[in-house]
Parts: C-alpha cells; structure tokens; sequence
C-alpha cells in the first residue's frame, strides 16, 4: 500500500464516521456539535449532510482501491486536502456566532487541518 492510498483511506474513515453520525445519528450529531440555542435542529438536513458524506468517503475508497498514481490521484488528495483544511473555517465561523460548540471546533477543527496538511503532503510526492 503507497502513502497515498493510506492517505486517501483514512480520510475516507474519517469521512465516513461524520458520515454516519449525520445519517444515522441525526439527534446525537446535532447536540454533540451544535449548541442547541440558536440552532435549531433538521434531521432532513443532518442526513443529506450524512449522505453527501459517505458518498464522498466512497470515492475516495474506490480511488484508494485502485493503487493507480498519477496525476488523477493527485488531484483527488488536493481536492479532499482543501475540504479537510478548509473545515476549521466554517467551525470558526459558526463557533464565533454561537452556532457551533467552541470545544468541538478546536477539537474537530484540529483533527481536519491536520488530516488536510497530510493528504497535501501526500500528492505532492505524486509526480
């Protein structure tokens, strides 16, 4: 296994488990993220969340799959680099604004900035 495919596995991990709280566990999510005044909860919202999630952890296990490098695959790690370090924006955002739970965006928030410094080391060793 390269560094890419363990790369683009953990993440796909990673995805899958935010994934699933939002389809699954729309209620556990909602209170373990958000602070519950002034966010109102939709459980409608939480699974869509969930499904484009696990959709996107399913593409990068598909790609991960195939052991192929190259310039798709590089282009795959940065995409999923720039969503992972873009993350603790929209944390910092809602957490500013009361939305989201200051604890949880530190703690989510570091989690995925580090995930996204990884993936973009990994495609750059893609020639």
């Amino acid at each position: 296994m390269s560094s890419s495919d363990l790369a683009l596995k953990l993440s796909a991990v990673c995805t899958a488990s935010y994934g699933f709280q939002g389809l699954v566990l729309p209620d556990t999510a909602h209170k373990l993220y958000m602070k519950t005044t002034p966010t109102p909860q939709s459980k409608s919202i939480w699974r869509w969340f969930g499904h484009s999630l696990l959709s996107s952890a399913a593409l990068q296990g598909m790609v991960a799959a195939t052991g192929k490098q190259g310039p798709n695959r590089k282009a795959v790690l940065k995409g999923y680099a720039l969503q992972w370090a873009t993350a603790p924006v929209l944390m910092g955002v809602q957490a500013k604004s009361g939305d989201f739970k200051p604890e949880m965006a530190v703690a989510n928030g570091a989690l995925c900035l580090a995930l996204g410094a990884y993936m973009w080391k990994k495609a750059d060793g893609i020639n």
